[in-house]
């Protein structure tokens, strides 16, 4: 069985027949992306993300965005930076460890 995740970024807005042009709510690029866990995998996943924000001080809770500033989040910009690449670096290990196993 697998999880999936879908998330999108930028407002989709509408069409303004009239004047040929996306509405004044629309952003320029509107972007829909997704990717699949297999179920077993996803409390080693929680895990890891739970001791990265535990790192850094934040609350298990909290929702990580990619575009949210380091001060909202309470970060100097040097724990930001570390943050963003220790989230990289596990899903990087997740989606490498996926391919060696479909490559048997």
């Amino acid at each position: 069985m697998y999880i999936v995740f879908i998330d999108e970024s930028g407002q989709p807005g509408g069409w303004d027949e009239k004047k040929q042009s996306l509405t004044l709510n629309s952003s320029k690029f509107f972007t829909l992306s997704g990717f699949m866990i297999e179920a077993n995998n996803i409390l080693e996943i929680e895990a890891k993300f739970k001791d990265i924000k535990l790192k850094y001080g934040l609350k298990e809770s909290i929702e990580i965005k990619w575009s949210c500033s380091y001060s909202k989040l309470g970060l100097n910009f040097n724990q930001y930076i570390n943050m963003k690449q220790d989230i990289i670096k596990m899903i990087s290990y997740t989606i490498k460890k996926w391919l060696m196993r479909l490559a048997v």
